[in-house]
């Protein structure tokens, strides 16, 4: 393991120099303390590769379907869900690593056919995650959740009912048990303390934040949608699309 990890910082940093005589987009609002945004190593003109930093209950799931509505956009579901491979019938990219193979080649090898993905921070260590933000030449959305207590009651009622897409019918016929009002609590703080922190680290890396208010709140503005959309569309790189999907 400290062989793969000195392997892939090493060749993270030569990957970063060499970035360095790449033509770069302007840096983004976070301040000239960022990292470079420049396109992984590929044929001129491709989009810069990019991954959605988040922790589940965000509105991932509906974010990437959004994402993929673009046509210069492919992205990938939860490539380190175990149940990518085994019950979904994808590539094994989670078995890849548990069998000891380098994140710098896994996710290398994603981005190979993929110009991103978005990932749930639970499926991975904390240094795991740590050291996908650290990724060199990529562009990093990081969404989360502003309301601690919804996105924790929300994950609750998810593990119990056994479903995680919006269908309130298979959601309503399970037999709930009552939540342990102080184990819901250290599960907030907790939750808390690691989104301050990946949050942190995509700030330094150079990053766009989106919030699940900012799209799904019951007050959010449609105009101020298509605008945060159009945001991340100019920070990936890519034209803004003519009307929002449905």
């Amino acid at each position: 393991r400290f062989a793969h990890d000195y392997n892939r910082r090493t060749v993270g940093a030569v990957q970063e120099l060499l970035s360095r005589s790449e033509p770069r987009a302007a840096v983004s609002d976070a301040g000239s303390d960022t990292l470079p945004l420049a396109p992984l190593p590929g044929a001129a003109g491709t989009i810069p590769k990019f991954v959605i930093i988040a922790s589940a209950r965000t509105g991932s799931t509906t974010f990437a379907d959004l994402l993929n509505t673009h046509p210069a956009v492919t992205c990938l579901a939860e490539p380190f869900n175990p149940e990518h491979g085994i019950k979904w019938g994808r590539k094994q990219y989670f078995q890849r690593l548990q069998n000891g193979a380098p994140l710098y080649d896994v996710v290398g090898d994603i981005f190979a056919e993929h110009t991103g993905f978005k990932h749930l921070t639970e499926q991975l260590t904390v240094a795991q995650n740590e050291s996908l933000i650290r990724y060199p030449g990529i562009r990093r959305i990081f969404l989360w959740r502003q309301n601690h207590l919804q996105r924790a009651v929300s994950n609750h009622i998810s593990m119990q009912s056994r479903h995680w897409r919006s269908d309130a019918n298979k959601v309503m016929v399970t037999r709930f048990k009552p939540l342990d009002i102080d184990v819901l609590a250290k599960n907030i703080d907790k939750q808390k303390r690691l989104v301050e922190r990946y949050r942190s680290l995509c700030k330094a890396a150079g990053c766009f934040e989106v919030a699940y208010e900012d799209l799904y709140g019951p007050v959010a503005d449609l105009g101020e949608q298509r605008q945060t959309l159009d945001n991340l569309f100019n920070y990936l790189g890519i034209d803004t699309l003519d009307r929002l999907p449905s």
